[in-house]
């Protein structure tokens, strides 16, 4: 492959590439060059004090610059490669222009067979940052890079980039782990992996959804109950929503929830159903499921990674049921909210 000599070439003589990745476009080159790192940073106009990211072939490559706790190493196996980029205490081997003020270096092995080609040819790690002037959108196509560089860069591979979200960005170098960029990688999956809870980066928001099937009842009652709970410091920060798996669009919520709802001192307004569609999961952080069948729909549509179910069983449907029941349930899900989500929710900030 005539593009994949003349990267090689190109990157140990010390220049930068830019390649088409699982993501976007990258800009990339010789992660132990201290002059390249260099081209990079003034071909995006980008401040030094913001590292680059270091792409390696193996987690035992990664180890050699960085420090690997044993969770680190586990979500490195679990992950790469793969979207997540782990920010880990740098060892004094790690190249000091992809090292922060605060003494860590970000690390991924991307999921891209040209990339790690690259990588195992040229055996030597790669710095590696989005392909766009600072400020600007990522470039995801070849015509972009041209367009937005100027032919600033010495070599560029031509193609479109997998056009996948950028990489979920987890601090694991303080005693808390802290998400710094959420992505592909979802909260519950990394707190399943390393069996503790992980917190948000003060800049983020947390997109909560409550999903049942006909989104009138259950899922309604949830997130409403929700909304309402949320501390004054959390508004803003938390964006609840629900849907339904079978919903039809636009039906109002029956009068028992009304009521139910306003028992509970929440004005339901002008509360209408939706069914899910791909963009709702695709923002929703967290997804809190009512039964397990909804589970097996969200498997289908690839985005179970990020659900749970509400409780430790599934909640019976009310509908037909008549009030009483309604109120039973409601009662049920506001004493959950009340003493495991909220709480939960509360502590990743």
């Amino acid at each position: 492959m005539e593009s994949l000599r003349k990267a090689i070439d190109t990157i140990l003589n010390g220049g930068v590439v830019a390649i088409p990745t699982d993501t976007v476009y990258g800009l990339i080159g010789n992660a132990l060059d201290e002059n390249a790192i260099r081209k990079i940073y003034h071909i995006k106009k980008r401040p030094l004090k913001k590292p680059l990211v270091l792409f390696a072939s193996s987690i035992d490559e990664a180890a050699k610059f960085a420090e690997f706790t044993e969770e680190a190493y586990a979500l490195g196996e679990e992950f790469w490669p793969g979207p997540l980029t782990l920010v880990l205490k740098a060892k004094p081997e790690a190249p000091k222009l992809l090292v922060t003020d605060k003494g860590t270096i970000g690390i991924r092995i991307p999921d891209d067979e040209l990339v790690m080609m690259l990588l195992k040819a040229l055996r030597v790690p790669l710095a590696s940052t989005s392909a766009n002037i600072s400020g600007m959108p990522p470039a995801r196509t070849s015509k972009e890079v041209i367009d937005q560089l100027n032919h600033a860069v010495d070599f560029i591979v031509m193609g479109t980039s997998g056009g996948a979200p950028p990489s979920t960005v987890l601090d694991m170098s303080g005693s808390e782990p802290l998400i710094l960029r959420k992505g592909p990688i979802s909260i519950f999956q990394i707190e399943n992996l390393i069996n503790r809870e992980v917190k948000l980066s003060t800049q983020l928001d947390l997109n909560v959804l409550f999903v049942c099937t006909g989104n009138i009842y259950r899922s309604q009652i949830a997130a409403a109950v929700l909304q309402h709970l949320l501390p004054q410091h959390l508004r803003g920060k938390v964006n609840v929503d629900s849907a339904g798996t079978s919903a039809v669009n636009g039906a109002p919520v029956p009068s028992e929830v009304v009521r139910v709802l306003n028992e509970l001192g929440i004005t339901a307004g002008d509360r209408r159903s939706k069914r899910i569609t791909p963009q709702l999961l695709e923002n929703s952080d967290m997804i809190y499921v009512m039964e397990r069948r909804h589970l097996e729909k969200l498997e289908q549509l690839n985005a179970a990674h990020k659900a749970a179910l509400l409780s430790g069983d599934d909640i019976p449907d009310p509908v037909g049921r008549g009030y009483p029941f309604v109120k039973l349930v409601a009662n049920g899900i506001k004493a959950l909210i009340e003493s495991r989500i909220l709480p939960y929710i509360s502590r990743k900030f």
